[in-house]
């Protein structure tokens, strides 16, 4: 099989799973507001320790309201369960094709493949902590008044 045909059934691939995935993740409408009534915020602290954790393109959502955060969560929820046993049954049948040597070599890449994501993940977080600014910088000083132009009289 050329490289073409490889890349092609790649990117098919990923399109369609793609593509499915978000069908799954299909959010209804926001509900609008009746014509003249104010929105109302719910208290900060309380909102947001019960609100759903949405992840994702979908967090950056403007308006969602805690029904569409809760269907939200629930899709992905079982989105990532259906990738797990997927996953789960591929490996197993993989690990049916190893022999005893393949199977424990793929445990000791695995093993080295955490570690290194763990270590990677450790560099981000000492990285964020290093960049981010101790304190807020101060507002600059207003800048001098200009004088103003003197008149010359002939």
């Amino acid at each position: 099989m050329n490289r073409w045909t490889v890349a092609l059934a790649i990117v098919f691939a990923s399109s369609l799973s793609l593509a499915v995935a978000q069908d799954m993740m299909v959010a209804p409408a926001p509900a609008t507001q009746p014509a003249g009534t104010k929105a109302t915020k719910p208290a900060a602290g309380a909102a947001a320790a019960d609100a759903p954790k949405v992840t994702g393109v979908y967090a950056k959502l403007d308006g969602l309201t805690a029904d569409q955060k809760t269907k939200i969560v629930a899709v992905q929820t079982e989105l990532k369960e259906k990738q797990k046993k997927l996953e789960e049954e591929a490996d197993t049948k993989i690990d049916a094709i190893l022999t005893p040597e393949q199977q424990a070599q793929l445990d000791t890449l695995e093993g080295d493949k955490k570690q290194k994501n763990r270590d990677r993940a450790k560099e981000y977080r000492n990285k964020l902590k290093s960049s981010a600014p101790a304190t807020p910088a101060a507002p600059a000083a207003p800048a001098a008044p200009a004088a103003a132009p003197t008149e010359k009289k002939n």
